[in-house]
């Protein structure tokens, strides 16, 4: 561990042999942090979490611009997850270097910073509390930055799709907590308008698909269908970025459906402009356009959005009946009878993932 702690790296100016130096250590201590099991890998990973000089040169190594795409830079980065992951002593340190490399993406490459959402994600889904993992005074500021990650439209997916995951645990977690639901309440109240908007018409918010939902069965493009299957090679190529889109977009509903649930938002009290027909209760008009997004896309992806859909439309019809409200019973029973015609299409393709 001498080169990393004595940082020779940067004290050498990046030259190439002390580069070479540092990424064989620390290649041998992510060795030895993978592959040791048991009290004797405890024993470790807490030495080495527990020592100033190597962790203060990782996190130099993996914001440091000329180290910028080295190999060294990943190297530093996954024993930092791995000591992160684990809880020792300096957890709640390496927690706050995650959180600035991913909320201030420019600081590092997209690698990076994808690593550092992933592991954030699973760090709050595994922490029974958030409190031990982030200060209070440091809490308004990472949700903030989480929002703003959730609204650039044509940055990185899986980063706005790991914000959304980090953003609905915290309404889980916060639902019971005073202390921190105020922030988190604004802030999804502030982005929940746009975030339906791009479900449901896509980044540019024009009246159309987004481009995750246009399908070669969709009957709305039928007379481009022939079109497609010239082009079968050119859209194979395409698809990779679609599926993406798609976990995004079922992301961010699954986000909006629980902060309704648990922040117990009203989804009719916030403002979607031009996204659904006034009058009309949002969840349902919602629910409608899910149905007609995925009723053609037969993947796993397509059916948790649609149980996220019949969460919307049960929680809406529970909170109606409450107030006393009477519903258009045309509206609804066109409703129902959109989620009956996709519900066995999906209900054989859960059978087949069970199976699976």
């Amino acid at each position: 561990m001498s080169p990393v702690i004595y940082d020779i790296v940067h004290h050498a100016g990046h030259s190439a042999w002390s580069t070479q130096v540092v990424e064989r250590s620390l290649g041998v201590i992510l060795r030895l942090i993978v592959n040791t099991k048991g009290d004797t890998g405890a024993d470790l990973r807490q030495q080495i979490s527990s020592d100033k000089g190597s962790i203060g040169t990782m996190k130099k190594i993996v914001v440091c611009e000329e180290c910028k795409g080295r190999e060294l830079q990943m190297k530093a980065m996954q024993i930092l997850t791995h000591l992160c992951i684990d809880e020792t002593a300096n957890r709640g340190n390496l927690t706050k270097v995650l959180v600035r490399i991913f909320i201030n993406g420019d600081s590092s490459n997209t690698s990076i910073r994808k690593t550092a959402g992933e592991t954030l994600v699973l760090l709050f889904l595994s922490s029974k509390s958030v409190a031990t993992l982030l200060p209070k005074e440091e809490h308004n500021e990472f949700v903030g930055g989480l929002a703003k990650i959730l609204l650039q439209v044509g940055d990185n997916d899986t980063c706005r799709k790991n914000a959304a995951e980090i953003l609905e645990h915290l309404c889980i977690q916060f639902a019971e907590d005073g202390e921190y639901l105020s922030t988190l309440k604004n802030t999804i109240t502030g982005v929940m308008p746009e975030v339906l908007r791009e479900i449901c018409h896509g980044s540019t918010g024009e009246e159309e698909k987004p481009e995750y939902a246009r399908s070669d069965t969709d009957i709305e493009s039928q007379s481009e269908t022939k079109k497609k299957k010239r082009n079968k090679k050119k859209n194979a190529s395409s698809s990779p970025g679609q599926n993406e889109q798609h976990k995004l977009y079922v992301a961010l509903l699954s986000l909006c459906v629980t902060a309704c649930e648990k922040l117990h938002l009203d989804l009719n009290a916030i403002s979607l402009g031009q996204a659904m027909d006034p009058g009309e209760c949002v969840a349902f008009s919602l629910a409608t356009k899910m149905v007609q997004l995925n009723r053609d896309l037969i993947t796993a992806d397509s059916l948790t959005a649609m149980k996220l859909t019949t969460r919307m439309v049960i929680a809406a019809m529970k909170k109606l009946e409450g107030n006393g409200t009477t519903v258009d019973r045309a509206n609804l029973e066109s409703l129902i009878d959109s989620l009956s015609s996709v519900s066995e299409t999906m209900l054989d393709l859960e059978g087949c993932i069970v199976f699976a």
